[in-house]
């Protein structure tokens, strides 16, 4: 992964994208754990299936209802229905990141494989950066 992503996966909380869009934790388990219920459009629930992992170099989701889940740009995507290039762009623009063109331009090709928060998604999102 080049460090200006991963600097923006740190720089940018999940949590915050959440409550900036009126989503509220129903839940703070231990472990740096939050329950949601699902934010996505799509998935209308009662209960909450909806984790955020906040313990790690960045944070990520998982969402146990839809099986929708990874990072940052994945859940802007998802719930903007925008493609994750544009994500990117939009998100180092405003933490002024330099993103270079090449990783724009194959970002959608390997955020589509890295669906859930796993090491052999990690190592492959790294491979193809």
């Amino acid at each position: 992964m080049t460090d200006n992503l991963k600097l923006l996966l740190q720089k940018t909380s999940i949590v915050s994208y959440l409550e900036e869009n009126n989503h509220r934790p129903v839940k703070v388990l231990t472990g740096g754990k939050l329950s949601y219920r699902c934010p996505f459009p799509d998935h209308q629930e009662r209960k909450p299936s909806f984790m955020v992992y906040t313990n790690s170099d960045y944070e990520n989701f998982h969402c146990y209802g839809c099986g929708r889940g990874y990072n940052i740009i994945h859940l802007i995507s998802g719930m903007e229905q925008i493609p994750y290039r544009d994500v990117l762009k939009r998100i180092s623009d405003k933490l002024n990141l330099n993103i270079s063109e090449s990783t724009l331009a194959t970002v959608d090709e390997v955020m589509k494989y890295c669906v859930t928060p796993t090491k052999e998604s990690e190592q492959l999102e790294q491979s193809l950066l």
